[in-house]
């Protein structure tokens, strides 16, 4: 019975110092092995982030508006902008209110996923689910559209579908529409539905 109770007691003596030896080694081999997989590819390293040359701010939550003699030609809201030396800006989930010569005119707005807005110029070019609320009752549908404040101009060079709800539907592949004026023009394989069928079709027709 002596001899067991001795026995333990060195085995017991023996842990105290092993356990804590394994321990060292048990934590030791991954942060080894992490440190030898990062020296040898460094990309695991945080690096800053880069963006495109020329790049002048990154911004979330944008919103700006033009003024042309002191009157508010059109106001832009997104949710990010990406801004760059030449003026030229890359936005998200974009909102632009687009307003009349004169306080009796209609205001027009566009919402698109994208768009890209050049200061200089005033123009913005709308891509991705673009929506153009041309006037109260008719609303334009495209992938891709460009407004120009000079010219006072929107333009569609991709199929676009017009809906003046409750009443016509339309397709065709290109659009013209003039904001001063509010004349509509489309072109390339019109065709026009209403409530009770086709209505007409056309390579042109201007509202």
């Amino acid at each position: 019975m002596a001899l067991k109770q001795l026995f333990t007691h060195r085995v017991i003596r023996v842990l105290r110092y092993v356990l804590p030896v394994v321990v060292l080694i048990l934590i030791a081999i991954p942060t080894w092995n992490y440190w030898v997989r990062l020296k040898q590819n460094p990309r695991i390293a945080l690096r800053p982030r880069q963006f495109p040359k020329g790049t002048a701010m990154l911004t979330e939550g944008f919103t700006e508006s033009r003024t042309e003699g002191g009157r508010t030609v059109f106001t832009i809201h997104a949710k990010s902008q990406l801004g760059f030396t030449d003026k030229k800006n890359m936005l998200q989930d974009v909102d632009v209110t687009i307003y009349g010569d004169k306080d009796s005119d209609p205001t027009r707005t566009i919402r698109s996923k994208q768009c890209a807005y050049d200061e200089s110029s005033g123009e913005i070019h709308f891509t991705h689910d673009v929506q153009a609320q041309l006037n109260p009752d008719t609303v334009a549908y495209s992938e891709e559209l460009i407004y120009n404040r000079g010219s006072h101009v929107i333009v569609s060079n991709t199929p676009i579908r017009i809906e003046r709800p409750g009443d016509i539907t339309g397709w065709a592949n290109t659009l013209e529409y003039a904001t001063d004026s509010g004349l509509l023009k489309l072109n390339g394989a019109v065709k026009m539905l209403g409530n009770e069928g086709l209505v007409f079709e056309s390579d042109a027709v201007v509202f």
